[in-house]
């Protein structure tokens, strides 16, 4: 287990909250992450590398910076 649980959704506040993990073919943890009211942020476990868009796009994350949410999920995915 690398470390990293949840699936992060928006609960009624638009606030991220967790949910169950997922493990990607390739071996790696992630978590998937988006709102439902407008737009959040999310910070995520040190754990992660980097995130995906759905359009295939991907970015590195900062262990303690916040990464910005809103609608459309991202994929956030462990460094193992």
């Amino acid at each position: 287990m690398c470390g990293i649980a949840g699936t992060v959704i928006a609960d009624g506040s638009g606030a991220p909250a967790p949910g169950p993990e997922k493990h990607e073919g390739n071996g790696r943890h992630a978590v998937f992450a988006w709102t439902f009211n407008g737009n959040g942020q999310y910070t995520p476990p040190g754990q992660v590398a980097d995130y995906k868009t759905l359009s295939g796009e991907t970015s590195p994350v900062s262990a303690g910076k916040p990464v910005a949410v809103g609608a459309k999920p991202i994929m956030l995915e462990a460094a193992n």
